[in-house]
């Protein structure tokens, strides 16, 4: 295989890592906008329990 063939080869396997990265990193992102809306929920319905507790 010649050097030009190899550095393809070796680009080509860059650019999938490098999109498999990508859609990881999108995947976690979604993940913690998720994390963040239950985290919210939870504290309302705490606020309310609590309202109801105090009154």
């Amino acid at each position: 295989m010649s050097t030009h063939q190899k550095f393809e080869q070796r680009l080509t396997v860059f650019r999938q890592q490098f999109a498999v990265t990508l859609a990881m990193q999108n995947s976690l992102m979604q993940q913690m906008e998720l994390l963040q809306r239950s985290f919210v929920c939870i504290e309302d319905e705490w606020n309310d329990m609590r309202k109801q507790i105090i009154s």
